[in-house]
């Protein structure tokens, strides 16, 4: 389950939406395939005069998975969204985030890839930045929801340098960067080697990550569209 919003404002419900072409704007065919899968050609001789953008937005209870224009991999996990220019024609490539994102980008040296950890998503860009992830080809995986007291970036393959604010650390596989979401917090931005860096991007693939008791209900809350109470200490 996803809605595709185009550079127009039209919003395409992609769960029920058939297979192939949906549209093309900005020089790239956008197509749906397996019922679960956008993916963006960017045509070679394509020009724009100036840049347009979608949105790609699961609910909770929804996952889906998208092809950028530069063949980068993204899965969505539940209640997360992605804003990226249609084609990437500027010096480097640019997109928006929230929720918990995984991506397997494809390598260009010569125009890096930058991921922009937002509040919010609107269809004039980003509402406020909560740090940045910016990479040349490699896999990793963000998490950044707003019920979420961290936001945290996974590395699983390649390098990644992550920014929050004024300090910046770059990750090696098998790492991860975590940024504490307090204004109050004097150290913003930690790295700490971890030994479960695939079961953290497992959601991907169908699987349920283990976590502490008050992550996992988070994480069912979204995955399955219900609301969870509890009381006491759990």
């Amino acid at each position: 389950k996803a809605v595709l919003t185009l550079a127009d404002g039209r919003k395409v419900q992609l769960s029920s939406s058939s297979d192939g072409i949906l549209a093309e704007e900005g020089g790239s065919v956008i197509r749906k395939i397996n019922n679960s899968t956008l993916v963006y050609v960017q045509q070679v001789n394509a020009t724009q005069q100036a840049e347009e953008y979608n949105t790609i937005s699961t609910p909770r209870g929804g996952q889906y998975q998208v092809v950028l224009p530069d063949q980068t991999k993204v899965w969505l996990n539940a209640g997360s969204s992605i804003r990226f220019p249609v084609a990437f024609t500027g010096k480097e490539r640019r997109v928006a985030i929230t929720g918990e994102v995984y991506f397997e980008v494809a390598k260009n040296p010569t125009k890096p890839f930058k991921a922009v950890i937002a509040t919010e998503l609107t269809p004039d860009g980003v509402t406020k930045g909560r740090g940045e992830v910016e990479v040349v080809g490699t896999h990793f995986n963000i998490m950044a929801y707003k019920n979420e007291p961290v936001i945290q970036t996974t590395l699983l393959k390649g390098s990644v340098k992550v920014v929050s604010d004024k300090v910046s650390k770059v990750l090696k596989p098998g790492q991860q960067a975590t940024i504490i979401d307090y204004p109050i917090a004097t150290d913003q931005l930690t790295v700490q080697d971890i030994s479960n860096a695939e079961n953290l991007v497992a959601w991907k693939d169908g699987f349920f990550p283990g976590g502490s008791a008050d992550v996992m209900m988070r994480q069912i809350a979204r995955w399955y569209d219900v609301d969870l109470a509890y009381e006491g200490k759990v």
